[in-house]
């Protein structure tokens, strides 16, 4: 007679099963009319922390809500992963509050983008703002040299040019690092460096150039400084 445990009485295979990963279940959408909620949500503002480690969501609303001078009502909501909504009431609130971008709370940014009926987890991304740009040479100073300019940092809105001022306002993807400055080549050969200087940010890091953290934490710098000290390591015995 065998007189071995069996595999699944010593409890090995409950314990594997219970500390493994369980596969992430998968559902097919049905195919449903979804016309009214699309014209239900017309009204409604998707925003984002850039920050969540600091920001803290259930502050934001009611600190955005008190800062905005509206007609009507706007019903703001978690929407977990750090994002949130609004739904106004009357067209012209919304439009109020998205050209008064871009927003900031607790020293970090907010993304807020009117809703679109798209399903994406990059959705929200845009913040628009003004980018003062710094470097062009005088005889270069065109319309044309400023707008390709300011299509390096996103999708152009507008830009105004001056004798003093050379600007232009872009919708900057949130998620990815600013564009800080740029090395334009020029047909002679020359080139220059320009720096754009944008209105109204709060904190990001100087490394990398995300919204997400602040220098000191940079995953990028983090993981240089690991790498360096396995290197400085002394050398394993033999």
């Amino acid at each position: 007679m065998d007189r071995r445990i069996p595999y699944y009485a010593k409890g090995k295979a409950i314990a594997n099963d219970y500390y493994s990963q369980p596969p992430r279940k998968r559902l097919k959408a049905p195919q449903l009319d979804t016309s009214d909620l699309v014209q239900k949500n017309s009204l409604t503002l998707i925003g984002r922390l850039t920050n969540p480690a600091v920001q803290r969501l259930w502050s934001l609303i009611p600190f955005l809500f008190s800062r905005w001078n509206m007609n009507g009502k706007a019903i703001g909501s978690d929407l977990g992963r750090g994002r949130f909504q609004f739904r106004f009431d009357f067209e012209e609130d919304l439009l109020k509050v998205l050209n008064n971008r871009p927003y900031h709370f607790d020293d970090w940014m907010v993304i807020l983008q009117r809703w679109e009926p798209v399903i994406s987890d990059n959705f929200s991304s845009e913040i628009p703002f003004w980018i003062d740009v710094q470097g062009i040479p005088l005889h270069y100073l065109k319309p044309k040299m400023l707008i390709d300019i300011g299509g390096l940092a996103g999708e152009l809105v507008d830009h105004e040019l001056t004798p003093a001022v050379a600007r232009v306002k872009v919708l900057v993807n949130g998620l990815q690092p600013l564009v800080k400055d740029a090395i334009i080549d020029f047909p002679d050969g020359s080139e220059a460096l320009v720096t754009l200087k944008y209105k109204r940010l709060k904190k990001h890091c100087s490394h990398c150039n995300r919204l997400s953290h602040e220098k000191s934490n940079c995953p990028g710098l983090q993981s240089s400084r690991k790498s360096q000290n396995q290197s400085s390591l002394p050398p394993l015995p033999p």
